[in-house]
C-alpha cells in the first residue's frame, strides 16, 4: 500500500514541475539559456573548423591524381 502511494506522489510532483517550471511560465528562461549555449558553441565550432583548414596541407595544384599513381607505382 506504501509503493502506489509514494508512485501517485513522484507522479504528481513531476507534473507538477512540468506544469510551473518546464512548459509554463519559467520556459523563456530555458529559451534563453539554450540560446545561450548555441550562442557559444557556434564561434567555437567555427574556430576549430578555421585552424583544421589552416594547418591542413594543400594538395600539389600542378600533379593530378592520375600523375601520382603513375610515378609511385600503385
Amino acid at each position: 500500500m506504501l509503493v502506489p502511494r509514494w508512485r501517485y506522489r513522484l507522479k504528481e510532483f513531476v507534473v507538477n514541475w512540468f506544469r510551473n517550471y518546464g512548459l509554463g511560465f519559467h520556459a523563456g528562461e530555458w529559451r534563453v539559456l539554450a540560446m545561450v549555449i548555441l550562442l557559444a558553441l557556434v564561434p567555437g565550432i567555427a574556430l576549430s573548423e578555421l585552424v583544421i583548414g589552416l594547418l591542413t596541407p594543400e594538395p600539389d595544384k600542378d600533379e593530378s591524381e592520375r600523375d601520382y599513381w603513375h610515378t609511385h607505382g600503385g
